[in-house]
């Protein structure tokens, strides 16, 4: 899988999903740190890249906007934000993310389980 990390993670998150086999990209490595979420959401969308961050806000601007893509993982699981912590997650589940990222989905890992919404979101 692809990924971009949103600047509300580490970049050491992206530098474990590479090592892991992902071709994964930090927001830093793009000069995009301070870039509006839209900016990410379009970037991701148009990269063919799972947005990954800690940030709710991207699930908001799918649901309001309607889209279809990009997919997104929310990290919900507090702080502080440890990447060793992170992999281990998307490791124990990588099977069920492939599923919800081909099925077009935000996905949200909280309290050591996942949950998924396809999207787009409405408001039903």
């Amino acid at each position: 899988m692809r990924f971009l990390i949103d600047n509300s993670l580490s970049p050491q998150l992206a530098a474990l999903l590479t090592k892991f086999g992902h071709e994964s990209i930090h927001l830093r490595d793009l000069d995009l740190e301070s870039a509006r979420d839209e900016v990410v959401i379009e970037v991701a969308a148009n990269t063919d890249r799972v947005l990954v961050s800690a940030d709710s806000d991207f699930a908001r601007i799918l649901a309001e906007d309607r889209r279809l893509t990009p997919s997104v993982i929310l990290l919900r699981e507090g702080k502080p934000y440890e990447p060793a912590r992170q992999i281990d997650m998307f490791m124990e589940h990588l099977a069920e993310i492939e599923v919800a990222v081909l099925q077009r989905s935000v996905i949200v890992f909280k309290s050591g389980r996942i949950r998924t919404r396809r999207l787009p979101i409405s408001g039903e």
